[in-house]
This record gives structure tokens, C-alpha cells and sequence, in this order.
């Protein structure tokens, strides 16, 4: 039980926890807090100017950070006595960035921000050490990124549909890959099923339970082998919480999972073995597995002080302010605003962390060997520079915190930072949008192709008295046409990129000895996590943990080293890797829920703090502290005791469900599917298909009935019928397969026919688009392989 006390203006005055500790806190007349004290912090003291905006921060090692603003109240700079950071406002253009910030500058370099007329962020530059790089965006009307430029001149375009993101495709600026398909979603709601086709052509089919909004089931299966690498079934409780994962695959690496009355873990059953867990009522892990955790310090009761092993055991110290120094003779430091900054281990090993205003890490440098890592935009974009070897460039495409594909080239060209702004490399692209604002600039060109197409047509129809080759170049004219405009436009497929692996028999694999070992990766070519050349696909589990990648050829990835083994990476509880039953070339850093793994400290990046899959706890106190939370204030205390069915997406809190997005909009489309049904288009709802059939069929009589239907300019006005009625009826595309088809079978010498059926139908005969002896009803068109007049008249019925 949690237990609240409240001032006479009603704040929050001490919270009483499970376990006993008490937080206290204390407010000026205003109403902000001057001070708070805890067991594992100790006290942090704020002051404020007379506008109520914090001046200054100290904290219990007696670190400050001051901060000052401008005269409009905006935060002009702050700093902590080792580094400062200055934002500016309002420069470059003045009609867009007015009252934005437009340049940041702090210890690691400069961003600078450009908007566009909609105040969203365009470009930002970013200068840093010896780099300069750019890189930009575009959103459609909601703002929605639709195009993501990186500095190597690879754009990665989003389109959506009328609630979520539908597919990603990437385009290089040499033209070798141009729209290709990266991800595809498909939302089969009459199945209840959702489809991700990655661009290597790779099928992932999750199963979904739509009322529930969670997952049954996912299936993956290769490209070219067909073979079903994974294939997971899902269990739940009453509560939600996931009881059993059933690998249909490999039935021996499957997992269960038992609860106690608070949602905690305390049993887990799999390929590791069985593994118990145990909790005090505050949320401290005291067991985990064969680990005994013990917590001895009376200065920080939530943070771990001894791990004890069945073999060995090590030691936890930690500062005034609750960060971790010290464990077992590794050192670890922290700066004033409380991030790792230096590692130093009992080997000699040192690794240096160093992060931006927005508190992300931008770079890391590993001494010893020295390899230095830069990360920009937010992680997106990635360049290790290792001497005496070659700098590798790794593009990462994402969906929100899902990893979709690495892309990793030593030939990358970047644009310089003052350089024009890429152009888009194809026009078309460009109305791909779904913007309403393009509308009419789609409707001006579908009407410019249907004028050429008519003219080609009549031509064709009515033009006897020319001879034969005139006729035939007039509809090759209108052949180029379709085919051009109808052409699938990618360049060069991903299966071409494959021939391009970094992969030897010196690559380090997933199983190889973890870090902190003093003969630890040695004989290596790279070091383990860091990308080699290639692309390469990410596959995903429930919580986003990466469970296996795939190469551009959609199979796969397997080491050259016979023992490597196909990449495949299983996890126990908590996120340890389960090496015993994992393989293949680790050539990729982001692993357990999607969060990048430091193979040097075996620790994970959480973007606000580091964890330890180890201990299952993070070594930093959160900052972001939920007073209602059923376990008090525990700020080490990772998903609240249940790391299968939860995540923590930002190390600050835990998340339902990695696949929620997905999810909401799989449940989103088949809510819709219902209503469109009750209600319907004006040519599927019946009321609606009634009064457009009544006004369709007095049109097309009156038509056929006056002396004008039967001249020349009539027949060929008549062909416009099946587009005309296409149109009303929401049918176009079936009705441009009509014609067409009509086209192409013309001229593959079938007598090809368009029939019209009465009620406004229409049935093309000799149709390329469909299988010989199969026919296909679009709406009110259907398409027949032949002129067999049975199949005409059981379409003539259909339409």
C-alpha cells in the first residue's frame, strides 16, 4: 500500500511506499516544488525566477544546472559548469521559423532547424566533429512524414491510408533502387489477420484477436524456400498477461509463464531451463533464476548492492544521486544531468558516451580499439569509423520503435550540408501522397491518358480507309501509352544488393563469449553488433526484440563459420540473450525490445537511461517518476515485474504492447469494414445502387434510342460508356481493365468484344488480366479469358 499526505493547498506532501521509504517534497507560494527528498536520490533543491521559470537544479552530489531565457520566457541557455547549450530563435526564414527554435548548440556541436510553411521541421543540419550532414522531410496535410531524405541521398517514402502507415519504400540517388518496396502492411480484417511483406519477399502473418486487441498468432516464411522459420502461438490469462508462447517451429525452445496476484513474473519455463523470480512489495527483484539480488544500501533501498551467483558474485556502488560508480572493479561516470559518460573496466578497457541537448546518445568511442560510432537523427543514420579499415554507413529504416532493415555501404557519398535539396526521382512519386491538395493535378493527367487513349481508339475503330500499318503504329501509340504509365518502376531489386555481404569467417556470432571477458573478441574482423556491408531485414516478436534477420535475398542470414549458424536470437526473461540457443553472425546492434545492445558493458541503451538484462534492473535512477504506480516510486524497477507481455520503449515507462499501433489499426479497419457495409458506397449500398441503376439505365436508353447513338460520333462516344459508368459507380478500375484488356487482346489477335448488360454492367471478353478458363467480376465489370457465350452469360447474370 501506498499512503499520501497533502499540504493545506492540497500538493502532495510525502508518499509513504510499500517497503516504508518515505518522499518528501515542499513548494514555494506558487505552487512549485523547492525541494524533493528520497531514499534513493537523496534531495534535489529547484530555484525560480520571478515569471516561475526554473533557474536552477542541485542535486544530491551537489551538481547545478542553471538555466536562463530570453525576455518572451523561451529557454535561452543552460549549463552545468562542464558544458553548455545555447538555442537561438527566429533566424533564417523569417515567415516560418518565427518563435521556433532554429539552432541549437551544445558540447557534442550544431543543429540547425529549417520549417516549412506549416512549421514542421524540413531540414536539420547537423555539424559535428568533422561532419556536416543534412537531412530533410516532407509531410502531406496531416502532417505525416511521406519522405525521409538521409545525407547519402536515399530517400525512405511512408504512405498511408486513411488511418495508418501502409507502406515503406526506399529510392537510392544513383537510381539503383528507385520506389522499391521496403514493408508492406496488408489488413486481411475478413480473417482477421495481419500481413507484413518485407521488400525482400518475406511474409510475416500475425493472427489477431480484434476484440481483445492482442495477438494470437505470427507465422514467417522465406522468399525463395518458402520455409517457415518462425511460427509462435500466443496464450493469455483473464489478466492479459501472456502464459505461453508455443514455437510450432522448434517446439522445444517454446515458453510458459506464471503470475502472482500483482502481475509479477515468477516462473518462466523454456530452453533455459526453469526459472523462478521473487519480489519484495516494493518491487525489488530479490531472485532471478539462480541470481540472488540483495539490497543493503540503506542510502538507495531500490538499487541493487551484491548479485550473488552459484559461482561467483559481484558488487553495486552507486553515488549521492542514485547512479551506479562501480561494479566489481569497473567503473562507471556520470555527468550533472545524469548520463553514462565513461566505462572504464578492470581490463583496461575504456568507452566513452556522448549526447546531445535532447539527451540522446550521438556518439561512442571505444579506446582501446579505437572505434568511434556517430549516431544521427535519433539513431537513424549511423557512421563507424575504425583505423586502418574502411568507414561503414548504416541507414536504419524504422515504423515507430519497430526495426524494419539496416542498410550498411563503405562507398557512401554524402551531400554536403549547404548542397540544393535532393530532388524527388520521379514525378509521379510526388502525387503518391494521398494529399487532397493534389487532387486535381491527378485529375488533369487521368484525363489527359483517357483523351489519347479515346483518340488512339476511334482511330483504330473507324479509320478503315488507311491502310493497315497506319493502323496498327495509331494503337502501338496507345500500347506505349498503357505500358509506360502502367510500368512497375524500381530499379534494381533488393536480391541485387546481396552480392554485397561483409559476412566472413572472422565475423563474431550471437553466441560468442558475452563482454567483459579480458581475452573477449580478439581474431575478430569486426566487433560484435557492428553492422557489416549489406542490407539486411529485421523480424520482430510481440515486444519488438528482434528474433531473426533476413537477407536481401529473403532468406536466412547464416555465418560462414559452421558453428555460427543461422541468425536466430532467443531471449530469457528480462532480456539476457540466450546464447546456447542462439546463432548466427551478430552484425546488428539492436536487439531485446528493439533497444541497441553495448556487447562492451553487456548493458542496453534505453534512450533515457541503461539497463542490465543481468539483474533486470536499470542502473540509473528514472527521472520520470509516476507517483500512482502500484510498486511506490521504484526507479530501477523495470516493466513492473513483467517483461513478456510489457516493454519500455523509452526507459521510462512500460508500454501494453509493442504491436498496440498495429493493432488499433487492424481493429480501426474492421470497425470501418463494418460500417462501410451497413452503409456502403452509392453503388454497393442497396439503396443507394437502386437510384444510380434507375438514372443509369434512363441515360444509356436514351442513348441508344436517338439517330445520334448510331452515328459515327455516337459509336464512338459509346465507347466511352464503360468509363463514364466506371466512374459513377466507383468502379474505374475495372473499367480501365475493360478496355484496356480490349486493347491488348486486339492486338494479340483475339477477337476481343466489350458487352453491355443491362442495369449498367459490363463483360470484356479474351481479358489478358485473368487466367485461361477463369473469369473475375469487378463490381459491375467482368473480365472472361475467352468468348465462351456460357461464361458470358453467367457474368452478363453476375454484373
Amino acid at each position: 500500500t501506498t499512503t499520501y499526505s497533502y499540504n493545506a493547498n492540497g500538493n502532495v506532501e510525502s508518499i509513504t511506499e510499500p517497503g516504508g521509504s518515505v518522499i518528501t517534497l515542499s513548494y514555494d507560494r506558487a505552487g512549485n516544488i523547492l525541494s524533493k527528498t528520497d531514499a534513493n536520490s537523496g534531495t534535489i533543491y529547484y530555484n525560480y525566477n520571478l515569471s516561475g521559470n526554473l533557474i536552477s537544479v542541485k542535486d544530491a552530489r551537489g551538481k547545478t544546472t542553471n538555466y536562463t531565457y530570453d525576455s518572451y520566457g523561451r529557454l535561452r541557455k543552460y549549463s552545468t559548469g562542464k558544458e553548455e547549450v545555447e538555442y537561438s530563435y527566429d533566424d533564417g526564414d523569417a515567415a516560418n521559423a518565427k518563435g521556433k527554435v532554429t539552432s541549437v548548440e551544445d558540447g557534442t556541436g550544431k543543429t540547425e532547424f529549417v520549417y516549412d510553411s506549416s512549421g514542421n521541421v524540413k531540414q536539420r543540419i547537423r555539424t559535428f566533429d568533422d561532419f556536416k550532414l543534412k537531412f530533410e522531410y516532407k509531410y502531406d496535410s496531416l502532417g505525416r512524414v511521406v519522405h525521409r531524405i538521409y545525407p547519402d541521398g536515399t530517400i525512405v517514402s511512408y504512405f498511408y491510408d486513411d488511418f495508418n502507415l501502409k507502406e515503406i519504400k526506399m529510392s537510392t540517388k544513383d537510381g539503383k533502387l528507385k520506389n522499391q518496396k521496403i514493408l508492406e502492411y496488408q489488413h486481411l480484417t475478413s480473417e482477421n489477420k495481419l500481413k507484413k511483406v518485407y521488400g525482400n519477399g518475406v511474409v510475416t502473418e500475425m493472427a489477431i484477436d480484434p476484440i481483445q486487441k492482442r495477438l494470437k498468432s505470427y507465422k514467417t516464411t522465406t522468399a525463395i524456400r518458402k520455409a517457415i522459420e518462425e511460427n509462435k502461438e500466443y496464450k493469455y490469462d483473464s489478466f492479459g498477461n501472456i502464459t505461453d508462447i508455443l514455437n510450432w517451429v522448434n517446439f522445444g525452445k517454446s515458453q510458459k509463464f506464471d503470475y502472482d496476484e500483482l502481475n509479477r513474473l515468477v516462473k518462466a519455463k523454456g530452453a533455459y531451463g526453469e526459472k523462478e523470480y521473487t519480489y519484495t512489495s516494493n518491487g525489488n527483484l530479490t531472485q532471478k533464476g539462480d541470481l540472488t539480488l540483495m539490497y543493503e544500501n540503506t542510502n538507495h533501498p531500490n538499487a541493487v548492492s551484491k548479485v550473488i551467483s552459484p559461482v561467483t558474485s559481484w558488487d553495486y556502488e552507486y553515488d549521492n544521486a542514485g547512479y551506479v560508480t562501480n561494479i566489481s572493479g569497473d567503473s562507471y561516470e556520470h555527468d550533472t544531468l545524469g548520463r553514462l559518460t565513461s566505462v572504464k573496466t578492470s581490463y583496461g578497457e575504456e568507452f566513452n558516451y556522448f549526447y546531445n541537448f535532447e539527451n540522446r546518445r550521438v556518439k561512442k568511442v571505444n579506446r582501446l580499439k579505437g572505434i568511434t560510432t556517430y549516431y544521427f537523427d535519433d539513431g537513424l543514420y549511423e557512421i563507424q569509423i575504425n583505423p586502418g579499415k574502411a568507414s561503414y554507413y548504416t541507414l536504419y529504416v524504422k515504423n515507430g520503435d519497430e526495426m524494419v532493415c539496416q542498410w550498411t555501404r563503405t562507398d557512401a557519398a554524402l551531400e554536403r550540408a549547404d548542397a540544393t535539396s535532393f530532388i524527388l526521382p520521379d514525378v509521379m512519386e510526388s502525387l503518391s501522397n494521398h494529399d487532397a491538395i493534389h487532387s486535381s493535378t491527378v485529375l488533369k493527367i487521368t484525363l489527359t491518358f483517357l483523351s489519347t487513349l479515346l483518340f488512339g481508339l476511334a482511330f483504330f475503330k473507324y479509320a478503315t480507309t488507311y491502310s493497315w500499318y497506319s493502323r496498327v503504329l495509331s494503337l502501338s501509340c496507345v500500347l506505349l501509352l498503357i505500358l509506360t504509365c502502367a510500368k512497375k518502376d524500381e530499379g534494381m531489386p533488393f536480391y541485387a544488393l546481396a552480392s554485397v555481404s561483409g559476412i566472413g569467417v572472422d565475423t563474431p556470432s550471437v553466441n560468442s563469449e558475452d563482454a567483459g571477458s579480458q581475452n573477449g573478441y580478439t581474431g575478430y574482423s569486426s566487433y560484435p553488433g557492428s553492422p557489416v556491408e549489406g542490407l539486411y531485414f529485421f523480424h520482430t516478436d510481440h515486444i519488438d526484440s528482434v528474433s531473426m534477420i533476413t537477407s536481401a535475398k529473403g532468406e536466412m542470414v547464416a555465418g560462414v563459420d559452421i558453428d555460427s549458424g543461422k541468425s536466430v536470437v532467443s531471449y530469457r526473461p528480462y532480456g539476457e540473450i540466450d546464447r546456447t540457443n542462439s546463432g548466427g553472425p551478430d552484425i546488428f546492434r539492436y536487439k531485446y525490445t528493439g533497444q541497441e545492445e553495448d556487447r562492451e558493458t553487456g548493458l542496453y541503451y534505453y534512450k533515457a537511461r541503461y539497463y542490465d538484462p543481468k539483474i533486470g534492473r536499470f542502473l540509473e535512477p528514472d527521472t520520470e517518476v509516476d507517483m500512482s504506480a502500484l510498486f511506490g516510486m521504484n526507479p530501477y524497477m523495470y516493466v513492473d515485474g513483467n517483461p513478456i507481455t510489457y516493454n519500455d520503449p523509452t526507459g521510462h515507462g512500460k508500454t501494453k504492447n509493442a504491436l498496440r499501433w498495429g493493432l488499433d489499426q487492424f481493429v480501426k479497419l474492421k470497425t470501418n469494414e463494418f460500417i462501410t457495409s451497413f452503409l456502403g458506397s452509392p453503388a454497393d449500398n442497396p439503396l443507394g445502387g437502386l437510384l444510380l441503376n434507375k438514372y443509369m439505365n434512363k441515360f444509356m436508353h436514351k442513348r441508344k434510342s436517338n439517330s445520334y447513338a448510331k452515328s459515327s460520333l455516337g459509336q464512338l462516344v459509346g465507347w466511352l460508356d464503360p468509363i463514364t459508368l466506371g466512374w459513377g459507380t466507383y468502379g474505374f478500375t475495372g473499367a480501365i481493365a475493360a478496355v484496356t484488356g480490349t486493347i491488348i487482346s486486339r492486338l494479340q489477335g483475339n477477337p476481343a468484344k466489350i458487352y453491355w448488360v443491362k442495369e449498367g454492367g459490363f463483360v470484356a471478353t479474351y481479358s489478358p488480366f485473368v487466367k485461361k478458363g477463369t473469369a473475375v467480376t469487378y463490381g459491375r465489370f467482368a473480365l472472361i479469358s475467352d468468348d465462351d457465350p456460357a461464361a458470358i452469360r453467367h457474368e452478363r447474370g453476375a454484373t
